[in-house]
């Protein structure tokens, strides 16, 4: 699939997403033949005086007209809070900057809860990011392995040529797989059927 595609794909998803109340969302498979797949957002946890999760930002961009048409984006299955079984995920974004317009992207990934080695608010990976030169869906993939069961808080902060800055923040947990899931998903015939069973246990990334 050329990047055209990818990125005509990927900003369906995300229309497809923000559309629908997020106890419904939907992917389409290809043209012809659109494939729907239910997402249930797992639980979030409970209100900690932390700030609350902002998928999506910045209504006049770094410039005074906007590039895209679109916002700042996170692409996640839960605005805010999802989770995830792996230990090196990749968390995805809508940027619709240019390198020219934005001075520094950065990814910052911290604990949100404290651990017995770890205070909450500590930053566990921190990462400057190169954006492409025109508006486009940009992966950010951890390389520090998550721990298990602890809720972390991401940060995209986008600092823009401009001086102004637009956050967006959301929260991360890796699980173990529950034996319910193990099972389905060793049942699955192919990749869309595994989306489908990730999706019904609140799995996103």
């Amino acid at each position: 699939m050329n990047s055209k595609k990818l990125l005509a794909l990927g900003l369906g998803i995300i229309l497809g997403i923000n559309g629908l109340t997020s106890g419904d969302r939907t992917l389409a498979q290809n043209d012809s033949n659109t494939k729907r797949i239910r997402y249930v957002p797992p639980t979030r946890p409970g209100d900690r005086g932390t700030v609350s999760g902002k998928n999506a930002a910045g209504s006049r961009g770094c410039q005074q007209r906007q590039t895209s048409e679109l916002p700042l984006l996170a692409l996640g299955g839960n605005p805010g809070y999802t989770q995830t079984l792996r230990d090196y995920p990749t968390v995805w974004f809508y940027i619709p900057y240019s390198s020219r317009e934005v001075k520094e992207a950065v990814f910052e990934v911290q604990y949100e809860e404290e651990t017995e080695q770890h205070q909450r608010g500590e930053t566990f990976e921190r990462t400057v990011i190169s954006l492409p030169s025109a508006p486009s869906i940009v992966p950010v993939k951890l390389s520090k392995a998550i721990p298990l069961g602890v809720n972390l808080r991401w940060y995209l902060v986008i600092a823009c040529e401009s001086g102004n800055e637009l956050p967006i923040t959301g929260m991360l947990k890796r699980i173990v797989p529950s034996p319910e899931l193990t099972r389905e998903l060793e049942g699955t015939r192919n990749q869309l059927e595994q989306v489908e069973v990730y999706a019904r246990y609140g799995i996103w990334y």
